[in-house]
């Protein structure tokens, strides 16, 4: 439920799809960074502003897997 989670899968997703697999672990690096400062303030903020939806979410499963 860790927002910050969320985020590096996000950039984990874009930086497949825009670079497919790095040559080196230099060039992985740097496509981290191109997608890390691309993302949108809006997209940050909507992870943050969800934290209590997913607490909620745990908290009402009691601790089950949930979709987050």
């Amino acid at each position: 439920i860790n927002s910050i989670e969320n985020l590096w899968a996000i950039i984990k997703a874009r930086r497949q799809k825009k670079y497919g697999l790095p040559k080196s672990k230099s060039d992985l690096i740097d496509q981290i960074f191109d997608i890390w400062d691309n993302i949108e303030p809006s997209l940050v903020e909507n992870l943050a502003n969800s934290a209590n939806k997913r607490v909620n979410l745990v908290l009402q499963l009691k601790g089950k897997v949930s979709k987050y």
